[in-house]
């Protein structure tokens, strides 16, 4: 079967299968998407995926990955300025304080 594949991560869990599955359920080109950690002591993800006849499992998850990359740059990028506006702010509040 082309339009099926199984794909095992090694050293990831829940986390990363939740958002991958919910990624790939998304794309109007996946039919199935599910994940399981066999055993709870060995940290190795299994995700399977069925795509549409006509197009590739591997070719989809890459694309659903390399997204997820980029979703996650951007929110390090973001989460990274407010942090630092928000120190900004901080020490702002700290030194028109001091004189107390």
């Amino acid at each position: 079967m082309t339009d099926a594949a199984s794909f095992i991560i090694r050293k990831e869990d829940h986390t990363l299968g939740n958002l991958v599955r919910m990624k790939l359920l998304r794309d109007e080109r996946v039919i199935f998407a599910g994940y399981k950690v066999p055993h709870p002591l060995k940290y190795d993800l299994i995700i399977k995926l069925r795509t549409t006849k006509d197009h590739n499992p591997v070719d989809v998850m890459k694309e659903n990955l390399e997204d997820i990359q980029g979703q996650l740059s951007k929110f390090q990028s973001k989460f990274g300025e407010a942090m630092r506006q928000w120190e900004m702010e901080s020490a702002h509040i700290v030194q028109s304080h001091s004189g107390w």
